[in-house]
């Protein structure tokens, strides 16, 4: 096949998937059945900043590598050669590796968001040609990154958005239904007196906090925890591989305290409100929700800038709920 029909082949392929994952299992099995190609890996690089540019903190940078149908994470940033001179870089890198394993390619993914993508190829060597093939799937597979954020990412603070939260889930949920443990944990997170400082200081000001809070989020919570803005001033947080309510609590209070801790630009502190409930099954994602609304209220109406879990809470009247809930915002 020659060059423009494999990179035809190529578009079609990446085109079809409808997830990040699932695109990047494609393009690992485009690259690898390359003839010159022994091995092709893609890498999630999580850090506490997001990268912009060369502008790059790789401090407590944690990586998840795909490679051959597995997926490893927890992985030390300079365990993987050429992967820090990359993002340092922002541009592909060519590493010599010993002289029985050739060349070492790794090509940045340009997204803007967290985590930070990376590909790696690997082959004897790379004639002008095949590298010009690679970089064209690489380009190929960086603009269908793009367009699944675009559709999977919140505009204004690139979290997960609302739309992909029940697919997350439910993946959780039937996870733990198959290895028979309950790990996971499902946190509302809302600002305190939001509309306050939209009233007050404007939506522009209002913008920044929505922004910096996302932000902190990303650098409160492990890697493994999958973050979304589920509209306004309201946050979920899934925990996954959290051990007992008491785990579930400490990453909440330890986010609570950044927030409170934290000086946002004109405004000064910003509180939130937590409420949490473990992850089951047997509820619907409507029911978790609930669930961890109830425990959210709960938390405003005694005096907001506190964590309440859902079991701590007795069962409460929806009609007296929907009062509530009208009463604190």
């Amino acid at each position: 096949m020659d060059s423009e029909h494999f990179a035809i082949h190529a578009a079609l392929a990446l085109t079809r998937q409808s997830d990040g994952h699932a695109l990047s299992s494609q393009v690992i099995q485009i690259l690898q059945g390359l003839p010159y190609v022994t091995n092709a890996t893609v890498y999630e690089v999580f850090t506490k900043q997001r990268i912009k540019g060369t502008d790059v903190d790789l401090s407590g940078a944690v990586v998840r590598k795909f490679c051959n149908g597995l997926s490893r994470d927890a992985l030390s940033i300079g365990s993987e050669s050429g992967l820090t001179q990359c993002l340092l870089d922002n541009s592909p890198v060519e590493v010599k590796q010993q002289e029985a394993q050739g060349v070492r390619l790794v090509f940045p993914v340009k997204s803007g968001v967290n985590p930070a993508r990376l590909v790696a190829v690997e082959g004897e060597s790379f004639s002008p040609r095949q590298r010009v093939d690679l970089l064209q799937i690489i380009e190929l597979y960086t603009n269908q990154t793009q367009i699944i954020d675009a559709k999977e990412r919140d505009k204004l603070t690139g979290l997960m958005n609302r739309e992909t939260f029940e697919n997350h889930l439910m993946k959780i949920a039937q996870m733990q239904t198959e290895v028979g443990s309950n790990c996971a944990w499902l946190a509302v997170l809302d600002i305190d007196h939001f509309k306050r400082i939209n009233d007050t200081y404007g939506h522009l000001y209002g913008d920044e906090v929505l922004l910096q809070f996302a932000q902190l989020m990303e650098r409160t919570f492990r890697y493994t925890d999958i973050l979304f803005r589920f509209g306004g001033e309201e946050f979920i947080v899934l925990m996954t591989e959290t051990t007992g309510e008491v785990g579930a609590r400490a990453a909440a209070e330890r986010f609570r305290e950044t927030i409170a801790s934290y000086n946002f630009p004109a405004v000064g502190q910003v509180t939130v409100s937590i409420g949490f409930t473990a992850v089951t099954s047997k509820l619907l994602p409507t029911d978790l929700i609930d669930q961890a609304d109830r425990a959210l209220y709960h938390a405003k109406e005694n005096g907001r800038n506190r964590v309440v879990s859902y079991s701590e809470i007795s069962q409460v009247d929806g009609d007296d709920h929907d009062i509530a809930k009208q009463e604190l915002f």
